[in-house]
């Protein structure tokens, strides 16, 4: 995975999904993958290869981390985010909270309000 800033295991889909994310690959590649902490309402990360990005695939993955949700019945899922993924959020549905100065790679936490 070039698009890490370490090299990944061979076998990182698997161990991903060892830890319950949602993961997503086309033809054998990873395309991307998210987690999300129902305990705490937080989508913890939510990641697409750079070759994918613009797709709907981080929408996709999304959708499925907030049906994971509503099914765990958590009311309301927060995420800090990096400066660069805030539209994205924003795209979906999520409400920015207050933006770091733009020395900061993070956002404070957004939130999206579930509704069933």
């Amino acid at each position: 995975m070039s698009w890490a800033n370490s090299p990944m295991p061979e076998d990182f889909g698997k161990i991903l999904l060892q830890f319950g994310a949602i993961v997503l690959e086309e033809q054998g590649d990873l395309v991307g993958f998210g987690f999300i902490d129902t305990e705490r309402g937080s989508l913890k990360s939510l990641f697409i290869s750079p070759q994918y990005i613009g797709r709907g695939y981080g929408k996709q993955i999304a959708e499925e981390l907030e049906y994971i949700a509503k099914t765990a019945g958590v009311q309301t899922i927060k995420v800090s985010s990096s400066l660069n993924a805030v539209e994205f959020y924003k795209s979906i549905g999520f409400k920015a909270g207050k933006i770091g100065s733009v020395f900061s790679i993070s956002a404070e936490p957004e939130t999206r309000r579930l509704y069933r």
